[in-house]
């Protein structure tokens, strides 16, 4: 049987976070402390990967850094062949406190740059560190944010397919959570964040269960190719919501946030776009951790002689 290919797959490590930011595209901030079981992702994993392969596996959350058993979850996507490359997507609080193994375990660690936020180690050793684990250091440097989510569903057709067709995270965050497989990441949280935002909207099933499907293989590759918006689009802005100034709120301001309405959700999209002429598709954004000579790649260059390596222009550009 032929696996599906993917560009990555996406796993929550943890909900919440050790910041607070402003609109954050998780609802974060509002979450209570929960941890990605390690049994439980034992099940998805395996059932997983015997039909379906990604370039990469990302973990996620939250803040990934925060699970005590990283290592541990590390090890098993590891072992799983369930992807080629691992990437922790991180604020990079915590990072100068992770364990050897976890470098040695990762391939790249993509660390979001928040205005004001200071990292409280030594950018130039703990990068030195991670090259002597073969592990590579992407910074994302944040300037703001675009108001994403909102309480209110978007009855507007036009504007939810032009939300769709521009959404990054429509190609590049397909999510694995609790044994359904999700085309986006805010689709398996919109009933929790919705009830925590006092409102309720009806599950809309939109996933494949892992364990009651009875042709994973068939199921996956129809779902992964389907073309038209979730109901989740319907509850958020994605790429083209209005810009918004990054910042860490206080308890009072995530209250505030929670329970703000969105009467009409349309007008706080971009005024500036035109939705006949939003990019779609979206780029992928896969292939982090391909996208330098790191250790690792050297070493499997020279025990494996039919190993080809590209410069990051060639992958960059076959990718797209």
């Amino acid at each position: 049987m032929t696996r599906i290919e993917h560009p990555s797959v996406s796993f929550e490590v943890t909900a919440h976070c050790n910041l607070k930011c402003a609109h954050c595209d998780h609802a974060s901030p509002w979450m209570q402390k929960k941890f990605l079981s390690v049994p439980q992702f034992v099940r998805d994993v395996e059932r997983l990967a015997p039909v379906f392969h990604a370039d990469e596996i990302r973990f996620a959350g939250g803040e990934p850094l925060q699970h005590a058993d990283l290592a541990q979850i590390l090890q098993i996507a590891r072992r799983s062949g369930v992807a080629d490359g691992i990437v922790i997507l991180t604020n990079g609080l915590l990072l100068n406190k992770i364990s050897d193994e976890v470098l040695d375990l990762t391939d790249c660690m993509v660390v979001s740059l928040y205005p004001g936020v200071r990292l409280p180690f030594d950018l130039a050793e703990m990068e030195a560190r991670a090259r002597d684990h073969g592990t590579k250091i992407v910074y994302d440097r944040v300037t703001g944010f675009r108001q994403m989510l909102v309480y209110n569903r978007i009855e507007n057709d036009q504007a939810v397919d032009a939300v769709f067709r521009s959404c990054f995270s429509s190609v590049n965050c397909h999510t694995v959570y609790e044994g359904k497989y999700f085309r986006c990441s805010r689709s398996n949280s919109l009933s929790k964040r919705m009830s925590l935002a006092g409102r309720s909207v009806n599950e809309p099933g939109e996933y494949v269960d892992l364990f009651e499907s009875q042709n994973l293989e068939a199921d996956l590759r129809r779902y992964i190719g389907e073309s038209t918006p979730l109901e989740a689009c319907r509850y958020c802005l994605g790429n083209i919501g209005q810009r918004v100034p990054a910042k860490q709120l206080t308890k009072a301001e995530i209250r505030q946030e929670m329970a703000e309405h969105h009467e009409n959700p349309e007008d706080l999209l971009d005024r500036d776009i035109d939705f006949a002429s939003v990019e779609t598709p979206p780029p992928l954004a896969a292939g982090w951790w391909r996208l330098d000579y790191d250790i690792k790649q050297q070493e499997h260059a020279k025990q494996n002689k039919d190993a080809v390596f590209i410069t990051p222009e060639q992958f960059v550009k076959e990718s797209l």
